[in-house]
């Protein structure tokens, strides 16, 4: 591909700035402007550097300075790739970089690099949105999370998931494929177990991914608590909203929420999780790991409990809430570890409020090994979950396997779209015109 140079470093004064280029044609490009300080550079290698000096059209002198040198297929673009370490001086790296455009290399567009690296298999389309997340994270917590993606953590845990549903989906196809000939393929006998696992696997991944929507970093406190308790009237009330469904039968909530939690100047993510049961039905089982993910990832988590039932213990990194406050008789002031509330009429809400943010206030944030996401990427996921559940359940029916594949196929297209693979190019337009130039 043609050559392509930007500036790696901004554009300030500083003790050294960075030049970058890749594509066809880059070494020659730039060793006809570099006299190297010591030996020449040997007829093979797959990465080299070198201290010398360099010569540009406009300048009488020479520059010191050093080359790096990347060999394609194992550089960071999948490219012959080069970078110009010079002097950090503003109008020096400008009149350098004019000398390269005027010898052929063309100005890359914003993202162009990563873009490249994508296209030659370097790194997936998630990884590169992790680029951009780590470049634009404001606290810890965003950084822990982009490099988590950026490390591969998604696309391991979205290629095993594919593989799994894969397992399934090939001998499905080959029966039905087959079937004016007999073939009859015996299932396994934890067949059925084996996709609720894999069910789990894909709520927990779906419930772990947090969105990376560009807005400021808020705390984020998960309800925990027993099946009816009064966790969705609460999550609803401090909300503003009936965003949660309120039943006086018990395991109504069968998958998690999040709203925003808005207390004066602050925002914090509110999260309403199924409730923790304890029963070993395939539902429990399937929901569990979700609602762990997102109680692992918490800032707070508030133990809520039916003040007519009991008082639960106290658990490290808890706060106890007492739900239907208007019912009972009075148990005590609010503490820095408890406090009671009625949902219907706003008793104790302001208390809450106040202790949550005293709580969060006093301690650091929790980073979490929760993986960042783009919100394409949150979109493909959950179209994955949806598409896989529908295929679930429809095996369950016994409905005829080729609706069953197709809601498989579903699936996997999804996860693929998680990387990346295949992507349009003008997914890949939106993507990348978010980089700045050097990236």
């Amino acid at each position: 591909m043609e050559p392509i140079v930007a500036p790696a470093t901004p554009m300030i004064p500083s003790e050294r700035g960075v030049l970058r280029l890749s594509g066809d044609g880059v070494f020659s490009l730039v060793l006809a402007r570099f006299r190297p300080e010591g030996a020449q550079l040997p007829a093979s290698f797959r990465r080299w550097s070198g201290r010398g000096w360099f010569r540009c059209s406009k300048l009488q002198s020479l520059v010191p300075g050093s080359l790096w040198l990347f060999r394609g297929p194992n550089s960071p673009t999948g490219e012959d790739g080069a970078e110009l370490h010079l002097p950090g001086i503003p109008h020096l790296i400008e009149l350098m970089l004019g000398d390269l455009v005027a010898a052929r290399a063309r100005l890359a567009t914003p993202g162009e690099f990563t873009r490249r690296a994508v296209r030659h298999g370097r790194m997936d389309l998630g990884q590169a949105e992790a680029v951009l997340a780590l470049v634009r994270a404001t606290d810890e917590r965003e950084q822990a999370q982009a490099m988590a993606s950026l490390t591969s953590g998604l696309a391991r845990r979205v290629g095993e998931l594919r593989a799994r549903i894969q397992a399934w989906l090939i001998p499905l196809e080959l029966q039905f494929d087959f079937s004016d000939q007999g073939l009859e393929l015996p299932e396994d006998r934890g067949a059925s177990a084996a996709r609720r696992t894999i069910l789990a696997d894909l709520s927990a991944l779906v419930a772990t991914c947090s969105e990376a929507v560009h807005r400021a970093a808020v705390a984020r406190v998960v309800l925990v608590g027993a099946p009816n308790a009064g966790k969705s009237s609460l999550f609803n009330a401090l909300i503003g909203d009936a965003k949660a469904i309120e039943s006086p039968i018990a395991g109504t909530t069968r998958d998690w929420l999040s709203g925003d939690w808005r207390c004066g100047s602050e925002c914090i993510e509110l999260i309403d999780t199924a409730g923790e049961s304890g029963a070993q039905d395939s539902w429990e089982r399937a929901l569990s790991p979700a609602r762990k993910a997102q109680a692992h990832g918490a800032d707070l988590r508030l133990r809520v409990f039916d003040l007519r039932v009991g008082v639960p213990a106290i658990r490290p990194g808890e706060l106890l809430v007492g739900t239907h406050s208007d019912l009972v008789s009075p148990l005590g002031g609010p503490t820095s570890e408890w406090v009671s509330v009625s949902s219907r009429t706003g008793a104790g809400l302001s208390e809450l409020t106040k202790i949550v943010l005293d709580r969060l206030s006093s301690g650091a944030r929790a980073v979490d090994a929760s993986i960042l996401v783009s919100a394409r990427q949150a979109r493909a996921l959950s179209e994955a979950h949806e598409a896989f559940t529908r295929a679930l359940l429809a095996a369950e029916q016994g409905l005829e396997p080729e609706l069953v594949a197709s809601d498989l196929h579903q699936s996997l297209s999804a996860l693929a779209q998680v990387t990346g693979e295949n992507a349009r190019d003008d997914v890949l337009d939106r993507v990348f015109r978010e980089f700045c130039i050097g990236k």
